[in-house]
């Protein structure tokens, strides 16, 4: 799923790229009409920024994508949690999975009413594509 650096181009913008245009072959493109004319061929909409959000992929489901490439974004404990699963994943010869349950410190509704999940999973996206028999060639 590397592409070469370029300097012009910011890291996270660049892994933004990536990482919908990887879901985008693995989900496949929205058809949608009203919401097709608002995504560019790789399925962002990140260059329209009063959405707040970076793309749309796939059709029932469809998928809203929100991509963080940040130094500093999970905590100490998190990051021991995933290195501990990839680790032990790894002696098993098994995919590693990282579940998450927010606790109280999360809300449970969105500013706008939504509801948010409580239980979540991370999940390498190499291995997302091969779960779901989706081979594409943006390894």
């Amino acid at each position: 799923m590397e592409t070469k650096k370029s300097r012009s181009e910011p890291r996270w913008k660049r892994k933004e790229r990536e990482v919908i245009k990887f879901l985008q072959a693995a989900f496949g493109r929205v058809s949608d009409p009203t919401l097709a004319r608002l995504v560019t061929r790789t399925g962002r909409v990140g260059h329209l920024t009063r959405f707040g959000f970076d793309g749309i992929v796939g059709n029932e489901p469809g998928f809203i994508v929100e991509v963080k490439a940040r130094k500093g974004m999970l905590t100490k404990q998190t990051i021991e949690a995933l290195l501990q699963v990839v680790d032990r994943a790894a002696q098993f010869d098994r995919i590693p999975l990282l579940a998450v349950v927010l606790s109280d410190d999360v809300p449970a509704r969105t500013a706008s009413g939504a509801k948010v999940d409580r239980e979540w999973v991370l999940i390498p996206l190499r291995e997302l594509k091969r779960l779901m028999g989706k081979e594409t060639s943006y390894e």
